[in-house]
């Protein structure tokens, strides 16, 4: 840790990385940071409706799995989104203004940002409250601006270490040396020979994995069986692909919590698919960076750059016939988790399940799913973090621990590197027999050479 920061644990065990001008005077810093983004972002208008509108009936914690397990309201979604909306109100318009001056309403103390990071931070940012808020609130996007302000103030979980503002780091175009061993685990499984595209100009699709690829000897090592199966898919379908050196490298955390992190991100994609003169952006089983990658990309410039997730491309590759899984050669009870970035709003549901009644002969749904489905429990960011873990899996994934208990399946498939890292711990702590596999990883195994 950086020897200027200091760490100090808050209830939910995430442990924050504090900068010095953020310790004192916390109140007015939040203020100043507030009025900042307010001035240069048009979130203002969102804010004045959002402040209008009553959020406190309490619908959205009915339908949120920490409060669910908890029961305590400082796990209430609206009371949360309220803590922020309370600032904005008595500082940021008339009305506030008028009202403080008339009924004596304090200020924002230093106590008011010490309960907005502790309470902002056991939030999964899933949006299930939002989809189901009968007035509308999006409660997940006054979480991320809760956040923002906190990380611009200093304030920011140890656990999101690298640079907010660089989501990518390489800058070497050597190909990668362990780009031989890929190959020649490719040409084990299929054999014959491969040559894995690096830096090829005006192929169709730059490959952003989004996870660690496993290869290079550094990051999770339980990603490499899912980085081989997605290139697997795309060479046995004669994809025009290619990689690039920064797309071989794990999206950054800043997205959980910072706007220029997500702009950033955006603008490298856009500048690597230019670069490379490729038509369209492909995300592997990252579900933050595909969503990150979908909304934004079109936002920085890149409005003719397609962006396609690697499990629309695999679902597509299947109907059209270009791969052909083998039927059945699943035998095992297999449940699918909805990781929430991609189904939440819709865009990713069917394409996984289609993908995987090729070869799995016993596919179940957990009793919530798809665009309802329960949060893992990790996402927001919360996994990266070890120190939480407790709260992780005992209290944000208790709902879809039972789930997958009452599913009575061997194998859970989860799309996206953070949700199979949430549900390995999930699976251990809460002693279920079953194995978390990626889906590629899975449709691996039922792979078979063609042509």
């Amino acid at each position: 840790m950086n020897p200027e920061l200091k760490s100090e644990s808050i209830d939910s065990g995430i442990s924050f990385s504090t900068s010095p001008h953020a310790i004192g005077n916390r109140a007015n810093r939040f203020l100043e940071v507030f009025a900042a983004i307010l001035k240069h972002t048009q979130y203002g208008f969102v804010l004045d409706h959002f402040a209008a509108l009553g959020t406190k009936c309490g619908r959205c914690s009915s339908d949120c799995h920490v409060y669910r397990a908890t029961g305590d309201l400082h796990d209430s979604p609206c009371r949360r989104s309220d803590l922020l909306l309370q600032v904005y109100r008595r500082h940021f318009t008339t009305s506030g203004f008028l009202q403080a001056r008339v009924l004596g309403i304090r200020p924002m103390l230093d106590s008011d940002v010490d309960e907005i990071s502790r309470t902002f931070y056991r939030c999964n940012s899933c949006a299930r409250c939002t989809l189901r808020c009968p007035m509308g609130v999006d409660h997940q996007f006054i979480n991320h601006l809760g956040r923002y302000i906190l990380s611009e103030m200093g304030l920011v979980p140890a656990a999101f270490k690298e640079p907010v503002r660089a989501p990518f780091q390489s800058k070497s175009a050597e190909r990668p040396t362990w780009m031989s061993e890929l190959e020649l685990d490719l040409e084990r499984r299929f054999g014959r020979k491969f040559s894995v595209p690096f830096e090829r100009n005006g192929a169709e699709y730059v490959f952003f994995p989004g996870h660690e690829v496993g290869y290079d000897g550094q990051g999770d090592h339980s990603e490499k069986q899912t980085f081989l199966a997605e290139v697997s898919v795309l060479e046995n379908t004669g994809a025009s692909y290619s990689f690039s050196p920064r797309s071989l490298e794990p999206a950054g955390a800043g997205g959980f919590h910072h706007d220029l992190a997500i702009e950033e991100l955006a603008r490298e994609l856009v500048s690597e698919a230019r670069r490379l003169g490729a038509r369209k952006i492909l995300i592997g089983e990252c579900a933050d960076l595909a969503l990150s990658a979908k909304r934004f990309v079109g936002a920085v410039g890149g409005s003719a750059i397609k962006v396609e997730s690697i499990l629309e491309y695999s679902a597509n590759a299947i109907v059209s016939g270009k791969l052909k899984p083998i039927p059945g050669v699943v035998s095992k009870r297999v449940i699918y988790h909805d990781p929430c970035s991609i189904a939440r709003t819709g865009w990713i549901v069917e394409p996984p399940r289609n993908i995987l009644r090729t070869f799995c002969s016993e596919l179940v749904e957990p009793r919530v799913h798809g665009q309802n489905g329960f949060c893992c429990g990790g996402c927001g960011g919360l996994v990266l973090d070890s120190g939480n873990r407790v709260f992780r899996t005992q209290v944000a994934g208790r709902e879809t621990a039972n789930e997958l208990r009452s599913s009575g399946a061997k194998v859970v498939i989860a799309s996206c590197v953070r949700c199979r890292k949430q549900l390995r711990e999930l699976v251990e702590d809460h002693h279920l027999e079953m194995e978390v596999v990626g889906l590629h990883e899975l449709l691996f195994k039922a792979m078979r050479e063609i042509g």
